[in-house]
């Protein structure tokens, strides 16, 4: 999760979002706080059939097309806003899939729709919901574009305990942005989906993927300090970890749902 600002600060932000997030996040395969043996889990927990297709909306650097691909043989289509993470999911899938149609393509997820007549067989979008408007409205798009009977996968955050006030205004959110993480699962059967299986971060996980973080910004920095953009990378990063240790650890969750869309 980003923090936006610390509590009674709007800064604006010049440096490239894009950027930004390329280089905070240069250490992740994952671009989430999903484990490893956490995604190799659910990745294996699908039962597709022959020749199938999957799509990942938000698919970042395209670890878990990559892993689809080796376990399951099927092709895929990922779609991205970052032409930095895509063109290194590109890179990726060439080195580690070259013999499985994989397509990385550049845009917005949430206006992508399969091919006329055709539906895929699993859909994901992982710590992505941001792209269709957050969780519920996430629940109703990969709904509309996955098989009767397919599969979706959905990385989303929730509340662990009630979010205090100076954490929300330092991270510029609303407690009515996220649910539970029961609520999640309530809203995923709500909207026509059976609920298989759903893993959730450990806080050792939380803290691994945001520690990455703050060490690439620093390495970076090290590295290049005569990029205009140094300062704001570290101030930004610095106020997102102030608001992680001093509530977010606590307070904020995240968890990955594994869904099969029940018959129309």
């Amino acid at each position: 999760m980003s923090m936006a600002a610390p509590p009674g600060e709007s800064p604006t932000w010049k440096m490239d979002s894009w950027k930004f997030y390329d280089i905070t996040h240069a250490r992740h395969t994952i671009m989430n706080p999903l484990a490893s043996e956490q995604l190799d889990l659910l990745v294996g927990a699908v039962d597709l059939p022959p020749g199938a297709v999957v799509a990942d909306l938000g698919c970042g650097k395209g670890e878990f097309l990559i892993r689809m691909a080796h376990r399951h043989r099927c092709s895929g289509v990922g779609i991205d806003l970052s032409p930095l993470v895509a063109r290194e999911a590109r890179r990726r899938i060439r080195a580690q899939v070259p013999r499985v149609r994989v397509r990385i393509l550049l845009g917005d997820g949430a206006t992508h729709r399969p091919p006329p007549g055709k539906r895929y067989d699993l859909a994901a979008c992982v710590g992505a919901t941001w792209m269709f408007g957050r969780y519920r409205p996430t629940l109703a798009g990969l709904r509309a574009i996955v098989k009767p009977g397919g599969f979706a996968l959905i990385g989303e955050p929730f509340w662990r305990s009630r979010a205090p006030a100076a954490y929300l205004r330092a991270v510029g959110e609303r407690r009515s942005t996220y649910l539970t993480h029961a609520g999640n699962q309530r809203a995923a059967t709500s909207a026509g989906w059976e609920l298989l299986h759903s893993v959730v971060s450990s806080p050792d996980d939380f803290d691994l993927y945001e520690g990455l973080q703050w060490s690439a910004a620093e390495d970076y920095a090290r590295r290049r300090p005569r990029d205009p953009d140094v300062p704001e990378l570290l101030a930004r990063v610095g106020r997102e970890r102030e608001a992680y240790e001093r509530w977010g650890r606590d307070c904020f969750g995240w968890a990955a749902y594994l869904l099969r869309a029940r018959p129309e």
